[in-house]
């Protein structure tokens, strides 16, 4: 196609942007290492077709940089658009929806001498592709910053007072659009409103609309940069603004950030500064924050990849507050409920040694049985080898207490959690603690551990679950069993 060329130097650059006059001029800076580049090229190759007046130009950012400097190129892909030699617009990043947009709306009105691009096609389908460029359309004499007659003014102080979201066109730009438009609707006069495709009306209609609170309903309301900005922010708990995404970052701050939340296991989402401008702008003034990447906990801004590296250091990264377990008041909950078969899924702690001794055992289930005088009975029945092992343990239910008493281990205070750090509503979490042994030597007990327990013997999923919030307090020392034998009875 004689319309998508390729630049190699400062002067053929040049010479097209001279050769191409008032038409537009769109220039894809790229590179061979980026594969986005290459995505974008197939789709300037589709606009090429159908735009004949439109010249793409394919210029290798890093092969011709007295080109790249000159526009403070940073990163590829990027897009200028020209027109008379003139830059008239830019956009940053891999994103064809958007190209496409702004080659309809900045090719709208070319062509040779200033006529429809294409002067044979029909004249009602460009002008109905102009009435859907957005979802309110607006034609007035002049832009919205420059309205050039009293009633094109009104208007758009009307729209801008009821804030109202609409895109305009310039007829006096065009006069083929002027004219053809004011048959195509059968309406004599401008400006012109349509919503959706459909005509609204003049001044006058929007006028009434405006006094009757109808017209909020009919075009769509304007969305405040700050009201956007907080959607953004809080659409995930951990949100990254960063120059790429998280599959292909597109500068080494964004690409080291990444790298250290990876290395939490913390869910998260990211956002393309490079993709929309008045986000990448907007939100330097909204955090008071000048540079990217930016990470974003719960909509509070955390800071960048040095504050992040400091709190790394410091091991101070909470990226996400840890779950925290819920409590059961053994002297308040259903025993009818938590009397039975339990299976041994796993036990966690600060200490290997505090669970060394599940290593051993194959596979552990428990019954539980209610004696008299608020007692409890915990038979288990572990498997260590070929052999099966039967032990018991008597607790002790102390009305003013939260915690289980073992009989023979008074110093031991036994706990009771629900299943919320397994995210298991059939299983419980046992909790034992021994205080030091010497306490002028240390304060650290002596015995600490959770163990989880469910009336499921394959229960893989509530494990992991476990065992990623155990490890969130620190936790990371844990045992699971085996269990390739029998279990024992």
């Amino acid at each position: 196609m004689a319309n998508l060329v390729e630049a190699t130097t400062q002067q053929q650059f040049e010479d097209f942007l001279a050769k191409a006059g008032k038409c537009l001029t769109v220039v894809h800076f790229q590179a061979a290492w980026a594969p986005q580049c290459g995505q974008m090229n197939e789709v300037m190759a589709e606009l090429a077709k159908e735009h004949a007046h439109t010249t793409f130009v394919k210029l290798e950012a890093e092969a011709v940089p007295e080109v790249s400097e000159k526009y403070e190129i940073s990163s590829v892909p990027t897009f200028l658009f020209f027109k008379g030699g003139e830059k008239v617009d830019s956009l940053d990043g891999a994103h064809a929806p958007e190209l496409t947009k702004k080659v309809q709306r900045l090719a709208v009105s070319e062509g040779p001498g200033g006529a429809a691009e294409g002067s044979g096609a029909d004249l009602n389908q460009r002008l109905k592709k102009l009435l859907n460029a957005a979802p309110c359309m607006l034609f007035i004499k002049g832009s919205p910053q420059e309205p050039r007659c009293g009633f094109s003014r009104q208007i758009v102080a009307l729209l801008k007072e009821h804030k109202i979201q609409f895109s305009s066109f310039d007829i006096l730009s065009d006069e083929e659009v002027r004219q053809g438009l004011k048959t195509y609707s059968n309406w004599p006069t401008y400006p012109q409103l349509y919503a959706n495709g459909e005509l609204v009306g003049g001044l006058d209609i929007v006028k009434e609309l405006a006094e009757s609170g109808e017209l909020e309903n009919t075009c769509p309301k304007a969305v405040t940069l700050e009201h956007r900005l907080k959607t953004i922010i809080n659409q995930s708990p951990v949100m990254l603004f960063m120059k790429g995404k998280k599959e292909a970052a597109r500068c080494g701050f964004s690409r080291q950030l990444l790298e250290l939340l990876n290395g939490t296991g913390v869910d998260y989402d990211t956002f393309d500064i490079l993709q929309d401008e008045e986000v990448r702008q907007g939100l330097k003034t909204y955090s008071n924050w000048p540079t990217y990447p930016q990470l974003y906990v719960k909509g509070e801004l955390i800071g960048g990849l040095d504050i992040v590296k400091e709190l790394k250091e410091s091991g101070e990264l909470t990226i996400v507050p840890c779950l925290e377990p819920e409590m059961l008041s053994v002297n308040a909950i259903d025993r009818q409920k938590h009397l039975g078969t339990w299976y041994f899924k796993a036990a966690v702690s600060h200490r290997e040694a505090d669970i060394q001794k599940f290593r051993v055992l194959d596979n552990i289930v428990f019954t539980m049985e209610e004696r008299a005088n608020d007692t409890l009975l915990l038979t288990g029945h572990m498997r260590m080898g070929d052999n099966c092992i039967k032990q018991t343990w008597t607790y002790h239910i102390n009305l003013e207490s939260n915690d289980l008493e073992l009989e023979g281990r008074p110093q031991r205070k036994n706990l009771l959690w629900s299943g919320k750090w397994a995210e298991c509503s059939e299983c419980i979490i046992f909790q034992e603690i021994e205080p030091p042994l010497d306490k002028e030597k240390g304060t650290e007990d002596s015995l600490h551990r959770h163990m989880l327990y469910s009336r499921s013997s394959n229960s893989s999923d509530i494990v992991a679950t476990f065992l990623k919030n155990a490890a969130c307090h620190d936790m990371q020392a844990n045992v699971t069993p085996r269990q390739e034998k029998e279990f024992c009875t």
